[in-house]
């Protein structure tokens, strides 16, 4: 994985940094391969993400890329019937969000994962 180059000797450096806090590489690296076995392990060939700009999103992201399964983003701006669309379009597996209240609630959709909050909604 790219990101294995750029740990080398720099474990402890800062990967990413926002207003709420950094990850260190090493910290972004085993989150990326946690949610990337959970991903190979539940044999998921299409993910949908949906969550703020925040470290939950490029954790899925890298994730997606190193289990070689197609991300897709569901923007949080799109309304509830263009969300479901995506959802219900690409025929995604699973959805990684920190919004599971929220959109769980959907006619037809994948099973939801809140990343925050623990909660597993099944379509």
């Amino acid at each position: 994985m790219l990101l294995n180059q750029y740990i080398n000797g720099h474990d402890n450096d800062v990967a990413l940094k926002c207003t709420h806090g950094s990850i260190t590489y090493r910290a972004l690296l085993s989150a990326v391969e946690n949610l990337a076995s959970w991903i190979t392990n539940h044999n998921a060939e299409r993910v949908g993400i949906a969550f703020d700009n925040s470290f939950a999103w490029v954790i899925a992201d890298l994730a997606c890329q190193q289990a070689d399964v197609c991300c897709v983003p569901v923007p949080l701006f799109f309304s509830t019937s263009q969300q479901e669309h995506v959802l219900n379009e690409s025929q995604c597996h699973f959805l990684l969000t920190n919004r599971g209240g929220e959109l769980s609630e959907w006619s037809e959709s994948p099973t939801v994962i809140d990343c925050e909050n623990g909660i597993v909604a099944h379509s």
